[in-house]
């Protein structure tokens, strides 16, 4: 017996129940998205601001009284684009990452003497930076300190400048 298949007639189907599906999780995923900021991905823990003196020392003075000098403030200035204008180490300008790499071993060399116990010269750097300065270049600064063997990167705000 030859059985001959019948062609199939019109579909019906009803897609409104997974139309509807679909709506209602496009509408909860754009409600709830929440898209991160490139430059607010970083987690850092501020130190708390201290009231008080804030006299820093000269430049090249490595005088010790009490505790010994571990750390570096490393001040970078940006441009008007947020470009990297400058870099000073402890108040004294520096060219570039390589002259910031080369002040804190000269830093670090000199410290080294004074270290007993086998401490680190130099564990902390201390980097204030500009609101305007793009994070690639605080990232680069960051890489040029952990190259250095600093253990700690620390992160201040820009001291305010009196209103008139």
């Amino acid at each position: 017996m030859v059985r001959r298949r019948r062609s199939p007639g019109p579909l019906d189907a009803d897609f409104t129940a997974m139309l509807d599906l679909i709506f209602n999780l496009l509408a909860f995923f754009v409600v709830t998205f929440n898209p991160p900021s490139a430059e607010l991905n970083f987690d850092f823990t501020l130190p708390e601001s201290k009231q008080g003196a804030s006299k820093q020392p000269p430049p090249d003075s490595f005088e010790f009284e009490g505790d010994l000098f571990k750390d570096v403030t490393i001040r970078l200035s940006a441009g008007a684009d947020g470009s990297l204008a400058g870099i000073a180490v402890e108040g004294q300008k520096v060219d570039g990452l390589s002259g910031l790499s080369a002040k804190i071993q000269r830093m670090s060399g000199t410290l080294a003497g004074m270290v007993h116990d086998g401490e680190p010269a130099l564990e902390t750097a201390q980097i204030v930076a500009d609101p305007t300065l793009k994070y690639v270049h605080v990232v680069e600064v960051v890489d040029a300190c952990y190259k250095c063997r600093l253990s700690k990167i620390n992160f201040r705000e820009p001291a305010k400048s009196p209103s008139p």
